[in-house]
């Protein structure tokens, strides 16, 4: 079983005060938060900042190109998933692969991508996305991702959860 959020329109709000400032203290073109709310393993986007003039990653948008349009095996997203690892690309097209409709329609080069558990189980994840060309994340940027992971885990555990079967995965939550 692998954990889905039951959204709560009260964490809305302080999901995008989150993702927002996170934008901000990284200097981000977007950050997004992306959070399993269905089996489809799309991880829709809860909240996101946006910088004037970037586009925007909400209402059903995804990285497209695997199966079923969704991004449950992407390398990053798997990597994550399956390490818990906290990935950190200068260049994605370098660093481990990204699909190219993300980087042809996303215009990041240069992205942190940040696990969310819950129960101990993947649940989702944190981006922060930069400005269409590589770029060097800082210490001082990865511990601002951490914090704001750290925020969100905390919300998500006020959530309502629950279980749906996953015909793909044995992983448990």
């Amino acid at each position: 079983m692998t954990p889905r959020l039951q959204p709560r329109l009260d964490l809305i709000l302080p999901l995008q005060e989150i993702a927002e400032r996170l934008r901000v203290e990284t200097n981000a073109m977007r950050t997004n938060i992306r959070v399993q709310t269905t089996n489809d393993h799309n991880y829709p986007v809860l909240a996101e900042g946006l910088e004037e003039g970037a586009f925007s990653l909400t209402g059903g948008m995804s990285m497209l190109g695997y199966q079923g349009d969704d991004i449950h095996d992407a390398p990053t997203v798997a990597l994550m998933r399956t390490t818990g690892t906290t990935i950190v690309q200068t260049d994605t097209k370098v660093d481990p692969p990204l699909v190219p409709i993300a980087r042809e329609f996303g215009g990041q080069a240069g992205q942190m991508l940040a696990p969310l558990r819950y129960g101990g189980g993947f649940c989702g994840f944190i981006a922060v996305h930069g400005h269409g060309e590589p770029r060097v994340w800082s210490e001082g940027d990865q511990k601002q991702l951490a914090a704001a992971v750290a925020e969100v885990e905390s919300l998500l555990a006020q959530a309502a959860w629950f279980d749906l079967p996953d015909e793909r995965s044995s992983e448990s939550a």
